[in-house]
């Protein structure tokens, strides 16, 4: 990985999110709690969204992107998006804080 490289993909709704590095030893986990500082949570629920193990955490965080991706399949089913993406959020913050570090 080269210092300063980023890593940019277009979510299938256009929206482009970017993951930059600053440094060489800068980890998924800590991109992940930086996106979470800065009170980008619905980004940091795309980026977990995509980790192989969530834990007990799983369902909501996956479910949660999704309806984020895919907000008018979530309607077309009667849920509510905004509930969804809600716990996914509070799961993310519960599972990633700074407490945990």
């Amino acid at each position: 990985m080269e210092i300063g490289k980023c890593h940019c993909l277009t979510e299938s709704n256009g929206l482009r999110v970017c993951l930059c590095y600053k440094s060489p030893m800068q980890t998924k986990i800590s991109v992940l709690r930086g996106l979470i500082d800065a009170g980008r949570l619905d980004e940091a629920v795309k980026f977990a969204g995509k980790f192989p193990r969530l834990g007990d955490e799983k369902v909501v965080i996956t479910r949660a992107r999704e309806a984020l991706i895919r907000p008018e399949f979530f309607r077309a089913l009667g849920r509510d998006v905004d509930a969804i993406v809600a716990a996914g959020r509070v799961a993310v913050v519960r599972k990633y804080s700074i407490s945990d570090r």
